[in-house]
Formats: structure tokens, sequence, C-alpha cells
């Protein structure tokens, strides 16, 4: 009990909450225009669902708060299985940019559902899109890599490291949607992949501090004797 006390509290608890909260935002607003739509269609769409669009920003930032809460977690759990390795550092920097941009995507939400514009609110809606399509993408590159990789070196979970990988480069390359939306695709496979890799790593985190590795240390001459 000690030794799970001093990882802290199990990450798998963070990370659902931050699954439902993502999974209740983008269900609250699954009919919204895309950013590409006209103007008119998107504020015809804010003026019959402004409740809709508040419930949405208090879910998305219910999210990046826990978002931001797992990164903690995980890289602390990183740290004792690997003795602070400079990946938990990138992973930790890679989460809170992320939990930020999260916060201010769903802050820009509850903003748009007050505009009283079509001008305004197409504005708005590009801003909140960058910052909660590429501009909370991209940040999630550092928080996959800096744990999958010392998941990789430590040999814990190998095929959950490399689609840590593989997600690292999604999130990477997402940042191509803002020269174009034909990159948008990339951004659905980062948020709900991350979200299952995210309850995988909890998972697997929880289990290996739990089973520490052995001591690969030779033993002395004197133990042999």
């Amino acid at each position: 009990m000690a030794r799970q006390s001093a990882a802290g509290p199990p990450p798998i608890i963070p990370a659902l909450a931050y699954t439902g909260a993502t999974l209740a935002a983008v269900i609250t607003i699954a009919t919204v225009p895309r950013p590409d739509s006209p103007a008119a269609e998107f504020f015809a769409y804010v003026v019959d669902n402004r409740d809709r669009l508040r419930l949405s920003a208090v879910a998305l930032t219910f999210a990046a708060i826990a978002l931001a809460v797992w990164t903690a977690v995980m890289c602390r759990r990183v740290r004792r299985l690997h003795g602070d390795p400079p990946g938990a550092n990138i992973a930790l920097a890679g989460g809170v940019i992320a939990a930020g941009a999260g916060v201010l995507t769903g802050l820009l939400g509850w903003v748009i559902s007050r505009t009283e514009d079509s001008a305004t609110a197409a504005a708005l809606q590009d801003l909140q899109f960058a910052t909660g399509g590429p501009g909370f993408m991209a940040p999630l590159c550092l928080l996959f890599a800096g744990i999958a990789v010392p998941l990789l070196i430590m040999g814990i979970a190998r095929p959950l490291a490399v689609t840590g990988l593989v997600l690292t480069a999604t999130a990477a390359l997402s940042l191509l949607t803002l020269v174009t939306m034909n990159a948008a695709v990339l951004l659905p496979i980062t948020r709900f992949g991350g979200i299952i890799w995210m309850i995988a790593a909890s998972l697997t985190l929880t289990d290996s501090v739990r089973r520490p590795p052995k001591d690969r240390t030779p033993p002395t001459a004197e133990a042999r004797s």
C-alpha cells in the first residue's frame, strides 16, 4: 500500500474523466458546421444551439483539467519506473500545453454562444477550431512520446509504446490542418486514438508500479559467496 500511495492516485480515474467529458462535448455539438462553412450557416447554428454550446464549453474545460491531472500522475509514475527520465519532463510540458489549449477552447465556446453577429461568430469559430484542433493535438505529441519512449526503453508493453509513437506522429502532422483542411482527418484519429491509448497506458502503468521491474544489477562477489 505504501508503494501505491507514493506513486499517486490511479491514473485511470482522470483518464476516464477526460474520456467522458470529451465524448460529452463532442456529442453535444455533433451537428456543428465545419469551420470552412459559410458564416451565415454557422451563425444560424449558434442562434439555435446556444445552450448546447455552453454545455460543450463546460465539458471541454473539465476535460482539459482532467488531462492536466492525468499528465501529472503519469509523469510521476514514469519517473518512479525509470529514475526521472527526460521524457517525463517532455510529457509534462506537452500535457500542460494541451490542457491550456483545451481550457481556452472551452472558454471560446462560451464566448461564441453569446455572439450576436455572424462575422464575429465565424471569426471566433476559426480561433476555437485552431485552438482545439491542431493547437490542442500538436502538444499531445510531446505527451505521448514522453511516456512511450521510456516504456520502450524499459521493455514495458512494447506494442503500447509503439502505438504511442504512431500517435505522436499523427499529433505532430495534425498541424498541417492549418495549411489544408484535407489533413483534418488526423484530428479525430489523434483525439479518439489518444483516448484509447491513455486508458491502456493508465492500466499498464498502474500494474507496472505495483510490480516494478526486477533489479538487473549483477550480484557482487560478496553476495555470491
